[in-house]
């Protein structure tokens, strides 16, 4: 499962068409939670639990711009840099073809770090991921990101939570790999949005999952706060 992107995407993406371009294309989650409201802004050092051994997204970079606690989860967004498409997006306009995020297109990488706040293991699914909702450009680039792996590898991060050349090494429930979380324990997950000035509303969200592989849409979690840019 690919980064799971926010139910405002329903209204504004079935306007544009799809090119055949590297970015994956979003897709709403259920949201089995009710949200949280963000505390203010504050740029200080990570305090973050250890990383699990399949998680591979360092937890120290960039700026600290944003901190919230969900039921089970804490939530902190860290801006990283900024950085460019190498390739055009999958999004194009319906009256000119041209692609929405094209070739040069300058992205803000945030680093969202995700930590088992609860006394209790949670295994969860790949189904972590973050939404960057920005409310800063147009309704029909709000929701749009890049997963071209080469806007991530300069800032040694990547779109995946795990480790690839760990994966044999993750235990399979039912059909699906299952990551544990230890309580205290912590990982992250990269994404983008516009490099321009504007709100944006970071939607982080867990997928739990049974032993038997099967999702616990109870126990899943979104997050939710609104940082700076």
């Amino acid at each position: 499962m690919r980064a799971l992107k926010a139910a405002a995407a329903a209204a504004i993406l079935p306007a544009l068409l799809l090119t055949g371009c590297s970015q994956a294309a979003p897709a709403a989650p259920e949201k089995p939670k009710a949200q949280t409201e963000a505390p203010a802004p504050e740029t200080k050092p990570a305090a973050t639990g250890n990383r699990p051994a399949w998680a591979v997204n360092p937890l120290d970079l960039g700026d600290k711009v944003g901190e919230t606690q969900g039921e089970s989860w804490g939530v902190q967004v860290f801006r990283v840099g900024n950085a460019t498409t190498s390739t055009d997006g999958l999004w194009a306009m319906p009256d000119t073809q041209e692609p929405v995020m094209p070739t040069g297109t300058e992205m803000t990488v945030y680093n969202v770090v995700f930590t088992n706040t609860s006394s209790s293991d949670i295994l969860i699914e790949e189904g972590a991921s973050v939404s960057l909702i920005h409310q800063g450009v147009e309704d029909y680039k709000m929701t749009l990101s890049s997963h071209d792996p080469e806007m991530f590898e300069p800032f040694g991060l990547t779109d995946r939570i795990y480790d690839i050349a760990k994966l044999d090494e993750i235990p399979k429930y039912g059909d699906e790999r299952g990551f544990v979380v230890k309580p205290g324990e912590s990982f992250a997950v990269a994404s983008n949005t516009w490099a321009v000035p504007g709100d944006i509303e970071v939607e982080a969200y867990v997928s739990v999952m049974d032993e038997n592989g099967k999702r616990l849409v109870d126990k899943s979690e979104i997050v939710t706060q609104t940082v700076k840019q």
